[in-house]
């Protein structure tokens, strides 16, 4: 077996780790996703084994950093691979890189071999943060529910007195910015949201604010109706986020406005 350490992966490398995330995922039955980008500043520990003179990817971990106090390890070893204690091998060379800080592991559906090793390790539930996602009717359909539907007029467009939502100059810009502003006031900023895009037809939604003083008066509601209504006339056919299951407010406003939960991810501290 040989072990490599790096924090710039190769495109052979690249490929042999999602080969490998592919046939762990499609085994479990799980959806985790593995960060082969420079952007995430992952460090990697690679396991090989040699088979008629070519290195085999068996095992990968990677290091996220979350902040200065905590990582995140993202770990897959081929199925017909494990319990071999290759896991532990790699997590023992990537402790000496950790500074004494937090592991967090996040676990995506129920493998009885991630169980197990987690169990073993001693790692402990901590939270757990819900992929939500909603798929857009054709234009059509509108998205605004029945409740705001007397604010609307018969081509969808807000009316003087409700809210105006002030697209971004393009959809696909990374990240996307789009304010809200309050009727009557068109300088008056209500509250803001970011999009970025994640394919042609598929947008992530995230930070999601209202002012302080204009919260629970339900333009959260009205903002995120406002970006649907809109983006249903696009191309756009989906829209996902992810929120903390400890964000009872927000999972409640997404869910109001027809987000559904796609996948759990559950974070296990160790």
């Amino acid at each position: 077996m040989t072990l490599c350490q790096t924090k710039t992966l190769t495109d052979s490398q690249k490929n042999r780790i999602l080969s490998l995330v592919s046939q762990c995922c499609a085994y479990d039955a799980v959806s985790l996703s593995y960060p082969v980008s420079p952007k995430e500043n992952a460090s990697h520990f690679l396991l090989y084994s040699q088979k008629k003179g070519q290195p085999n990817l068996v095992s990968a971990l990677a290091l996220v950093p979350m902040d200065d106090s905590a990582m995140e390890c993202i770990a897959f070893t081929h199925p017909d691979w494990r319990r071999r204690h290759y896991f532990s091998r790699l997590l023992s060379s990537a402790l000496k890189s950790c500074h004494d800080q937090d592991l967090f592991f996040p676990v995506s559906g129920s493998s009885p071999d991630t169980a197990a090793a987690l169990e073993a390790l001693g790692a402990e539930l901590a939270y757990q943060e819900h992929r939500m996602e909603i798929i857009l009717p054709s234009s059509s359909q509108s998205v605004i529910p029945a409740f705001h539907a007397a604010h609307w007029n018969a081509d969808s467009s807000c009316p003087p007195a409700f809210p105006r939502l002030k697209p971004p100059h393009s959809l696909y810009a990374s990240p996307a910015c789009w304010t809200l502003f309050l009727p009557d006031h068109p300088n008056h900023k209500a509250g803001s949201l970011l999009t970025s895009p994640i394919g042609s037809d598929h947008l992530c939604l995230h930070q999601v604010e209202i002012l302080p003083d204009l919260k629970n008066q339900g333009y959260g509601t009205i903002m995120i109706c406002c970006l649907l209504d809109y983006l249903a006339k696009t191309p756009i056919r989906k829209v996902s986020l992810q929120v903390s299951g400890e964000n009872i407010p927000a999972m409640a406003l997404y869910k109001k406005t027809g987000f559904q939960i796609a996948e759990t991810l559950s974070y296990y501290l160790y």
